[in-house]
């Protein structure tokens, strides 16, 4: 059995869908209320709802909620505790490729580092670029117009972690990096989306979280041939997201 947390967000709903296709049994959970049919909801800071989900798994993919992003320790804690007692023997994490902020390690690294305490349980930590999804948020955010990053299809992202999940050709505690077909900055997407202007927008709150980029405080590989989307699925291209997934309006 693989268990999918998170397996109704953008990354998760894709890697369940491959999975049904495969024909490979899966559970999903979801930890917010409201799950559609087949998806399980529940509290991922509730330590017996992680040793039940975890209880039959062999596999499980795993993403860190934004809304744990606070308490990821408590939670890398809790989630680490119940596969020590579960039969699980795979993982498949979502990270970022973006590894240090202001010198520092960033949230989805040092969770890396928990995961890893793991010795025995074989883990492929997928260091990911943006997501095409991040636009549909919208173009006005705290990056500077001209600063580029890397952005990535999460229907790449989830075709490489569903692949992982279903053969289990990993050992050990390994890396993958994926940083998509190109970099992009925030001026030339709104010329590709065709927005008329952006405006700069940051907050108090989120200051911490775009400044870094702006002053260029912050680590992440090198483009290579080896972690730019090569596969001719049209799907992991930013034109297919801009024609058949970006909400217009």
């Amino acid at each position: 059995m693989i268990v999918i947390i998170g397996a109704t967000g953008n990354v998760g709903s894709k890697v369940t869908a491959n999975l049904q296709h495969l024909d490979i049994p899966f559970l999903g959970i979801r930890s917010a209320n409201g799950a559609p049919d087949g998806i399980r909801s529940g509290d991922l800071m509730d330590p017996d709802f992680l040793k039940d989900i975890a209880s039959n798994a062999q596999s499980i993919f795993s993403i860190l909620p934004g809304s744990l992003y606070p308490n990821w320790e408590d939670y890398a804690e809790l989630l680490t505790n119940a596969i020590k007692e579960s039969p699980v023997s795979h993982i498949v994490n979502i990270s970022n490729a973006v590894i240090e902020k202001n010198g520092e390690p960033s949230i989805l690294n040092s969770f890396e580092t928990k995961l890893n305490t793991l010795a025995d349980v074989h883990i492929k930590h997928l260091r990911c670029a943006n997501f095409f999804d991040n636009l549909k948020w919208g173009l006005n955010n705290g990056y500077e117009g001209d600063l580029k990053l890397p952005y990535i299809s999460t229907h790449e992202i989830a075709g490489v972690a569903s692949d992982y999940l279903s053969k289990r050709n990993f050992v050990g505690h390994s890396v993958d990096v994926l940083l998509g077909p190109a970099d992009y900055s925030m001026n030339e997407f709104c010329q590709l989306t065709g927005a008329d202007s952006r405006e700069m927008l940051m907050t108090e709150e989120s200051r911490s979280f775009f400044e870094p980029f702006n002053q260029g405080a912050f680590k992440i590989a090198a483009r290579t041939t080896a972690n730019t989307t090569s596969n001719a699925d049209p799907r992991y291209y930013l034109d297919y997201f801009l024609t058949n997934e970006l909400r217009k309006g």
